[in-house]
């Protein structure tokens, strides 16, 4: 029986920039803006079971953390489908309410916010908003000021 080739010849790469690398690179200038007093952590969450319905088959977080104090806050979590976008994004409620940015939900204190990213210009613009936030620059310079940097 003669074997037939059901593949395609080859597999193209998606050229995207993804949330994740976005915010890796932020977590680098993060790290060289405070001098290495504080940095950020762009980590996989427990892995998500692969489900041809499922939007969060990938599943970050990102958590800046104090080099010099055993502090760490996780700002927020994000996920996607392979396909990478739409990416959603949980915050901590209190950078929400300044964020305002919340798609149809009430932000209730104690309780995180999701919104829905479409596309990378969205996700540049949001996080954005989210690291300008006072709330989060309190965090950091909060731990700048506990590192005595």
């Amino acid at each position: 029986m003669t074997k037939k080739r059901l593949l395609p010849d080859d597999f193209p790469v998606i050229e995207t920039t993804t949330a994740k690398e976005i915010l890796e690179e932020q977590a680098k200038l993060l790290e060289e803006t405070t001098k290495g007093v504080v940095y950020a952590r762009v980590m996989g969450a427990t892995p998500v079971p692969v489900s041809i319905v499922s939007n969060r088959n990938f599943e970050y977080s990102f958590t800046v953390c104090g080099r010099y104090v055993n502090y760490q806050y996780m700002v927020m979590t994000f996920w996607h489908s392979s396909d990478f976008y739409p990416v959603f994004v949980t915050l901590d409620s209190d950078i929400a309410k300044e964020v305002k940015e919340n798609v149809g939900l009430s932000v209730e204190p104690g309780t995180p916010a999701t919104y829905k990213l479409e596309d990378v210009d969205e996700i540049q613009d949001f996080l954005e908003k989210v690291f300008n936030s006072d709330k989060f620059k309190k965090i950091v310079g909060g731990i700048i000021k506990l590192s005595g940097a």
